[in-house]
């Protein structure tokens, strides 16, 4: 995922934490409050974490990414050996 879309997340997640804040302090109403929560709930239900411990599929950036990290660690380890 390229750093553009990081910082719009990023900056999402700011915003919506903005938007529980102001539930919290009753100044907003209560269906702001339950989008934000569904976002949350998406953010966390496609975080790798998640992702692997349900068993489902990574996307390719997340398998490529994966696979050059396996590939260094392994050509790490030849070159010490």
């Amino acid at each position: 995922m390229s750093d553009h879309n990081d910082a719009l997340k990023h900056g999402l997640d700011i915003a919506f934490a903005a938007v529980v804040g102001g539930a919290w302090l009753q100044l907003l109403p209560t269906v702001s409050t339950l989008l934000v929560i569904v976002w949350y709930l998406i953010r966390i239900w496609e975080s790798e974490t998640v992702k692997n411990m349900t068993g489902r599929p990574m996307t390719n950036q997340d398998f490529i990414d994966t696979m050059t990290l396996r590939k260094y660690r392994e050509a790490r380890n030849a070159e010490r050996e």
